[in-house]
């Protein structure tokens, strides 16, 4: 009797080991937006993004499995403070650190810039300039704090053409309705969807620098997939460090037009 209880404790002590081993190696999510030409939102007949091959062979190389799945900006922001997904990419803001953890190596950085019709006599010098204009907001989009101060007292005024997609959005300014003056978004996004849309010429990316942001990994603090989330980040900005040394870096970007 003894020695069947003690096969049975075994056996117990096996399976429990089995199933912690099976969720340590869970896959981890990742969000996959689609932010072109950083990330691709899983489109086939696209390639995977910069932000995403620069992902893909990290984790690849540190033998962690992941899963990429693409949710809008807006539900992404929701998801990510719940655990649901466990790494998004952020611009570093202090109020972010409640419910994320930062990398400290940039995964990359961006030039945001406001887009016009290419017919349009719209100039800007100061964030003013914005007052009289309708905007196109691609819903859940974060900017500056000034621009998005702008952008708030325009929701209250109704001045705001909301879009959920870059389509929509490029459809909202260059359709047979125009439904907005102005928009804005990353100088490489607007470059590289016009040519998927095929309307270049049709508008054209004014001079005025909004601003440049670095963008860096970052793992939700309620994450349950990623154990030891310091370890996690260290592992991944030593692998980043080393293909900016080593030049892989600079081949991925080359692939997607930036130098």
């Amino acid at each position: 009797m003894k020695k069947r209880i003690s096969l049975f404790c075994f056996i117990l002590f096996l399976i429990l080991q089995i199933s912690e081993s099976a969720n340590s190696s869970e896959s981890i999510v990742i969000d996959n937006a689609d932010w072109p030409p950083y990330f691709f939102g899983g489109d086939k007949e696209m390639p995977m993004g910069i932000g995403r091959e620069i992902i893909e062979t990290c984790l690849r190389k540190n033998g962690i499995k992941f899963e990429f799945h693409r949710y809008p900006i807006k539900r992404a922001n929701i998801y990510i403070r719940k655990g649901v997904i466990d790494i998004c990419i952020y611009s570093y803001r202090k109020k972010r650190e409640d419910f994320l953890i930062y990398s400290k190596e940039s995964l990359f950085r961006t030039e945001y810039r406001f887009m016009v019709k290419s017919d349009s006599n719209i100039k800007i010098k100061s964030l003013k300039d914005l007052g009289p204009l309708k905007f196109g907001y691609l819903d859940g989009l974060t900017f500056t704090p000034e621009l998005l101060k702008i952008i708030n007292d325009k929701k209250k005024k109704k001045e705001i053409y909301y879009a959920y997609s870059l389509k929509q959005l490029f459809k909202g300014l260059l359709g047979k309705y125009q439904r907005f003056d102005i928009t804005a978004d990353s100088k490489a996004t607007f470059q590289w969807k016009s040519k998927k849309l095929n309307v270049q010429g049709k508008f054209k990316i004014l001079d005025y620098d909004i601003g440049s942001k670095d963008y860096f990994i970052t793992i939700s603090k309620k994450s349950k997939r990623v154990k030891n989330k310091k370890k996690f980040l260290e592992s991944f900005d030593k692998c980043l460090r080393e293909m900016k040394k080593n030049g892989t870096y600079s081949k991925i970007l080359l692939k997607y037009g930036i130098n």
